[in-house]
């Protein structure tokens, strides 16, 4: 698990201070600027009046009470994922729209879960394996490299975490 830093999207409609009526969506994004939480815009980038606060889960609050409605049926999380471990150089990729199933939420943190947060499988139809190094890596049915330790047995009758080789382990 690595720590990520995400921005919560959300949509409304008419802001409850505002004098004017606005009939259209509102698009709101929280984000973390200098420790502080605060509401703005993503369209514009212009950041609304609204009290900063020291949590994202008390600015979404916020954001909430002082729009009449909610459009949206939740908040989005966006974040980039981490770059792999020993790489280098600049990113090009954005932010993008976080699965629940690839990160986990901690103490008001976002964390993004990686290859060896998951037990895996082996191919059940490549025998050549390494078996005896524990740090050493080899390939899960699922493609991906994690440590051997993160490996369980076929004959434990316990299904992986990991998505794509629980789908494999059940089509055994």
């Amino acid at each position: 698990m690595r720590l990520i830093h995400v921005t919560y999207r959300a949509v409304f409609t008419q802001l409850k201070s505002s004098s004017f009526r606005m009939n259209g969506p509102v698009n709101v994004e929280v984000i973390e600027r200098y420790n502080q939480w605060v509401c703005q815009s993503p369209d514009t980038g212009v950041e609304f009046n609204f009290t900063k606060m020291p949590s994202a889960e008390s600015a979404r609050k916020e954001c909430e009470s002082r729009f009449e409605r909610m459009m949206s049926d939740g908040w989005w999380i966006f974040g980039r994922e981490p770059r792999p471990a020993g790489q280098k150089g600049p990113r090009e990729d954005g932010p993008r729209l976080l699965n629940p199933q690839e990160i986990q939420m901690k103490d008001g943190q976002v964390y993004f879960l990686e290859v060896n947060d998951f037990t895996h499988i082996f191919d059940p139809k490549n025998p050549n394996r390494p078996t005896d190094d524990k740090d050493k890596s080899a390939q899960a049915a699922c493609g991906q490299y994690p440590r051997i330790r993160n490996f369980i047995s076929l004959k434990a009758n316990v299904e992986p975490t990991c998505k794509a080789c629980a789908e494999i382990y059940r089509a055994r």
